[in-house]
């Protein structure tokens, strides 16, 4: 009889066949058509790579999950001297190394057909930047991030560049009524055929795995409340190797954004989440902190000990540009749209003189650990000071890279990633 396999080894095969598949979802050129007609994507990365002296100055990159290589190609036009672009999935490393031709990089940008965690740069090479697009749905999906700490912990120099360099997760009470009813409306009379038992399995789905939709602004209520605020140089993958509970967000007194209700009882169907990211240029070199200040004598005293002549500060230099990339309801939309938590026991009534609490927490599922469950416990407080609260829900997030492999739709809307209000505009 053979023997058992150990339960390392078993784990370790769990998790080649999760990135397996993982990256054969990337195998698909519509999930890069979809990312790349992404404009407020492209060009914040477009944006913050031109702004990272790190890599204007002829600094060495690497991109971890490089895709299509427009990132990279971006780099070597900026002025890297080197850049290494990992891609795990062979079909987009092909794709990758092909328009790094079509742009006449490959002098400049070399693609490592393999996962991150398997690169062996040359010895004794560090890097200048790491860049990344590793965001997923609700920030976490897809895990990715631990592929750039990975990096960072292993190549990146001290004091160097990471594109993005901090990202911060938002929380928002919704209500859905409108759009229920226009749904409701809608499935009693499909060219003549009343179909509106699909609305109670619509309810149950949507109760079980978040929407990604977007959704706009005047269905929220109060004010966005942040959850989470990550330094990505300072994050450690211990922080993400189990349960993450997430500060508590509390709305008082909230109330419809575009509402001006008093008191008035209103359904709060779920909770909206998003994402942003930032890309901040490191501190700049003492020489410009001198120009700023005025006295070229103070940054001196804090300068490294010079190798040569400098050069003359330029404007860029000086203040380095900030870039954002906001997900956010009511910012241009992007291809992670919102992540809406649809509450399973039907929407709760809430007046604008309550106050309302929500503890969300994160997880990864030991059977995949590129999803992402997440779990929110509410509490509604009356002004009275009686407290409802209600046990933790779950949410599961993992069919939405499937999904987005599939053919390009047909004229007819879909709900994923179009306005709401226009998915029931008559199909007959």
């Amino acid at each position: 009889m053979a023997d058992a396999m150990p339960l390392g080894e078993k784990r370790r095969r769990l998790e080649d066949e999760v990135d397996t598949a993982y990256f054969e979802k990337y195998d698909s050129a519509f999930v890069h058509e979809e990312m790349l007609r992404d404009g407020v994507r492209c060009k914040a990365y477009a944006d913050a790579i031109a702004a990272c002296q790190a890599i204007t100055g002829g600094g060495v990159v690497i991109e971890v999950g490089a895709g299509s290589g427009i990132l990279s190609c971006l780099c070597a036009k900026a002025g890297a001297r080197k850049v290494y672009a990992v891609e795990a999935s062979a079909p987009t490393a092909k794709l990758c190394r092909e328009v790094v031709r079509a742009n006449k990089c490959e002098d400049v940008v070399e693609v490592l057909e393999m996962r991150l965690e398997d690169v062996e740069l040359p010895e004794g090479v560090r890097v200048d930047a790491i860049v990344s697009e590793w965001m997923g749905y609700f920030l976490f999906y897809e895990s990715m991030l631990d592929s750039v700490i990975f990096a960072r912990d292993r190549w990146l120099k001290p004091g160097g560049c990471l594109l993005p360099s901090r990202a911060k997760l938002f929380l928002q009470p919704f209500s859905d009524a409108r759009w229920r009813d226009l749904r409701a409306k809608h499935l009693s009379d499909v060219c003549g055929i009343d179909v509106s038992p699909l609305a109670a399995r619509l309810a149950a789905e949507e109760a079980s795995e978040p929407a990604i939709q977007g959704i706009e602004s005047e269905h929220l209520f109060g004010e966005p409340r942040q959850i989470l605020d990550m330094d990505l140089a300072t994050v450690s993958l211990a922080e993400f190797s189990s349960s993450i509970q997430l500060p508590m967000a509390i709305w008082e007194r909230p109330r419809l954004v575009h509402s001006s209700s008093n008191g008035q009882s209103m359904p709060v169907h779920g909770f909206a989440g998003w994402f942003e990211v930032t890309f901040n240029p490191p501190a700049p070199p003492a020489w410009s902190l001198a120009q700023l200040l005025g006295a070229p004598s103070l940054a001196a005293r804090f300068a490294a000990p010079s190798t040569g002549p400098s050069e003359a500060p330029s404007e860029a230099h000086v203040v380095p540009r900030r870039v954002v990339l906001s997900t956010a309801p009511g910012q241009p939309r992007t291809c992670w749209h919102q992540t809406l938590f649809y509450l399973p026991s039907g929407a709760l009534e809430v007046s604008s003189s309550d106050q309302l609490e929500a503890e969300v927490s994160l997880n990864r599922p030991a059977e995949n650990r590129r999803w992402l469950s997440v779990s929110i416990r509410w509490t509604h407080v009356t002004p009275a000071g009686a407290k409802v609260s209600k046990p933790a829900v779950s949410w599961l997030l993992r069919s939405y890279a499937e999904a987005a492999t599939r053919a390009p739709p047909l004229p007819v809307p879909r709900l994923r990633g179009t306005s709401r209000a226009a998915c029931y505009g008559g199909a007959c």
